[in-house]
């Protein structure tokens, strides 16, 4: 299944998309942690009352404390169709998992840190089987992969 069916972003209405520079929304959730599929959040946004907003690429999020926005392992739904996996491979042919997201929140000092284990600097490399050992690689200018 992709990324958009699966129920791993919180819910976070825009209530205003004209000012780019500084979009707020607002998290609803029905519990604690509660995480959606992409197409429940925006027609959760689209229908609510309060804000009959849409989803958008918000800068920060106002939500009720039990919504948690606060902990880095919650992230929310945006208005963003480019979410794809990214894979980095160094000379010897082992994989790296790369999340390379425009993190903002429009607030000094709490900037959104993605996780070191998918950092695009991350040296968390695995093994992975290559067809007859052809792999790209830095070192063949991402050839003969």
């Amino acid at each position: 299944s992709d990324i958009f069916s699966m129920h791993i972003g919180m819910v976070g209405c825009c209530l205003d998309n004209s000012a780019a520079d500084r979009r707020i929304a607002v998290s609803f959730c029905n519990y604690s942690m509660e995480r959606t599929s992409h197409a429940w959040a925006l027609k959760k946004c689209q229908s609510d009352i309060y804000t009959s907003g849409d989803l958008c690429d918000w800068t920060q999020v106002n939500s009720a404390w039990e919504c948690r926005e606060d902990l880095p392992e919650n992230w929310f739904w945006t208005d963003k169709v480019d979410c794809t996996m990214k894979a980095k491979v160094n000379d010897d042919g082992m994989v790296a998992i790369v999340h390379d997201p425009i993190l903002l929140t429009g607030v000094p000092g709490f900037e959104m840190k993605v996780d070191p284990r998918v950092h695009p600097d991350t040296i968390n490399y695995f093994k992975v089987v290559w067809k007859d050992g052809s792999y790209p690689s830095p070192s063949n200018s991402c050839g003969n992969g």
